[in-house]
């Protein structure tokens, strides 16, 4: 099937519509060519159905990166919580043992509370 304008066609439909015969044409204006009325109707329901094939090909990629982000957002917020919880088991080991003065001595401490309360393991 050849490429048709939407414009053209659109122009002999209200060139039809406000003549309603030949007859009632402008002078200045030509007669449209006539064609049977289904041939561009069939191509613009073909161009409509493979448009909204498309459509639905794209709302698919659309959800499938909705799910991604959802997956993501919830990582987020799974790896602020643990952020949040060392952050709070930091704050209170450092207030526990005092360690506010020195530095090192707070590295030192935090070294030795989680590889020797967390796992038993020592590197």
């Amino acid at each position: 099937m050849t490429e048709r304008n939407w414009q053209e066609d659109m122009d002999k439909v209200n060139a039809f519509k406000h003549a309603r015969s030949c007859v009632n044409i402008p002078k200045y204006q030509t007669m449209p060519s006539i064609e049977p009325p289904y041939e561009p109707l069939e191509y613009w329901l073909q161009q409509y159905a493979a448009l909204e094939r498309e459509y639905e090909r794209f709302q698919q990629v659309a959800k499938g990166w909705n799910d991604d982000l959802t997956a993501a957002e919830s990582l987020i917020q799974q790896k602020d919580a643990e952020i949040a919880s060392l952050r709070s088991g930091i704050e209170k080991a450092i207030a526990e043992y005092e360690l506010h003065e020195e530095p090192g001595a707070a590295a030192e401490c935090m070294w030795q509370i989680l590889y020797t309360h967390g796992t038993g393991d020592t590197p």
